[in-house]
């Protein structure tokens, strides 16, 4: 089942070739493909608060990305350029034929949530710790670990040692200041992509 629906995908797949330093996607544009990296290597820039475009991870084939945009909005969330070194090769597929793939394939689906919540952690933490270095992004990257909490489930507790660094990729938190009376109120909303602890 899985092999057919990748031959049927592969078939409508389009073959492009981008030069050292080319723009294959940009971002805030339309998303209306999916891509396949499958020679070379591309550099994820993302644009942050402050105007400035930083380098958040860069992707070696075989590798896959714009999935991103296809399963949110809409919009490219990062610009994909080819990297300085090579050219690159991608199979691009147009949107409803990945939609449908996504769809029809448990496999596929498992894969690029797995990936979007990876992509999601290495932007949380570029914008973050900008300073840090990309290859200690993608170690800390490496470690972190996915934990989902239901509504009204406690995450910190004011007074609690610090022990963990959160990163919010889906939901959204509230933030409660505890008075000395007992009571608390409301200080703020996070929203994913933001982070606490």
């Amino acid at each position: 089942m899985e092999i057919a629906l990748i031959e049927d995908l592969a078939k409508q797949a389009e073959e492009r070739k981008y030069k050292p330093g080319e723009i294959i996607v940009r971002q805030g544009g339309r998303a209306d493909a999916f891509y396949v990296l499958i020679a070379g290597t591309v550099d994820v820039l993302r644009m942050m608060e402050g105007g400035e475009t930083q380098l958040v991870s860069s992707l070696t084939a075989p590798a896959f990305f714009g999935e991103m945009g296809l399963m949110e909005d809409g919009r490219r969330k990062a610009t994909i350029r080819a990297a300085a070194e090579s050219p690159v090769e991608v199979l691009v597929i147009a949107q409803q034929a990945f939609r449908e793939f996504v769809d029809a394939s448990e496999m596929m689906a498992n894969e690029i949530a797995a990936m979007m919540q990876r992509h999601r952690i290495s932007d949380s933490l570029a914008a973050a710790l900008g300073t840090m270095s990309l290859k200690s992004q993608e170690e800390l990257a490496a470690q972190a670990e996915v934990l989902t909490f239901t509504q009204g489930d406690k995450i910190i507790c004011q007074g609690d040692p610090a022990e963990y660094f959160y990163i919010l990729t889906k939901g959204r938190v509230e933030v409660l200041h505890q008075r000395e009376d007992g009571g608390t109120y409301l200080i703020n909303f996070q929203e994913p992509g933001e982070y606490f602890g």
